[in-house]
């Protein structure tokens, strides 16, 4: 089975890692074509972002 998308749930702490970090790391996975981060919540410890992932047999 190929999976084609992933969407990712994550609350990162404030501090590290910065969301440039998180999109350079998920840039060098093999087989991604795109994907999209968006800051959904922020308090003082933590960012609750969304993470979508597309791109053929990830």
């Amino acid at each position: 089975m190929r999976i084609r998308r992933v969407v990712l749930d994550v609350d990162k702490a404030f501090a590290q890692p910065s969301l440039s970090d998180i999109a350079a790391a998920i840039d060098r996975v093999r087989g991604v074509e795109g994907f999209n981060i968006s800051v959904e919540e922020v308090d003082q410890e933590t960012v609750g972002t969304l993470i979508n992932v597309e791109g053929d047999n990830i």
